[in-house]
């Protein structure tokens, strides 16, 4: 299994050795730099990188290239129809010159908890997710620097670019924002 993330390679670890498997190999690497190990993969998992990557297709591409034939890769990508919402509070936060500061995103909150201004109006709905109030979280939800979003004709159109027909596919679910490949 080769993880990206040292905290997932940890938790992973932990959750074999409890389960009792042992044919499981553990490796940390750079996405971009995978095609290096000369090796493939049973199964590719890749969630909450490939949108924050300077050319995502890119990184897709080598991971779909580590996939042994008749593998299964299994990705999640930000949906361009299901983060309008984040689109539109990101481009209100730029218009207003808010940083991505940890003083800066504090006050943030504070103005959208307590205010009535346009800011607070605009982005009250952001109260209800998890994600706005950790300082690391928002910051990863509105003020990342680097984030794709894609609809399904782009992802459709990538996976006759970058697949093999041997690999195997699972078809998207009733929910269409729901991809598993």
């Amino acid at each position: 299994m080769l993880l990206i993330n040292d905290g997932d390679t940890s938790y992973a670890k932990l959750k074999t050795v409890e389960s009792g498997i042992t044919k499981i190999e553990y490796m940390q690497a750079d996405m971009l730099d995978l095609e290096m190990l000369n090796r493939q993969f049973d199964i590719v998992e890749s969630v909450g990188v490939l949108h924050h990557m300077v050319d995502p297709v890119k990184g897709w591409r080598v991971i779909s290239n580590c996939l042994k034939p008749s593998g299964l890769m299994r990705l999640g990508l930000y949906s361009s129809a299901a983060r309008q919402s984040v689109t539109k509070a990101r481009a209100l936060i730029k218009e207003l010159g808010i940083g991505s500061s940890s003083s800066e995103i504090l006050k943030f909150r504070y103005e959208i908890l307590n205010s009535s201004s346009e800011l607070g109006t605009e982005l009250r709905d952001f109260v209800g997710w998890t994600d706005f109030f950790t300082t690391s979280e928002i910051r990863d939800l509105l003020f990342h620097v680097q984030e794709h979003q894609f609809n399904l004709i782009e992802i459709k159109s990538i996976i006759a670019r970058q697949c093999k027909p041997t690999h195997r596919s699972m078809q998207p679910t009733n929910q269409a924002e729901n991809w598993n490949l």
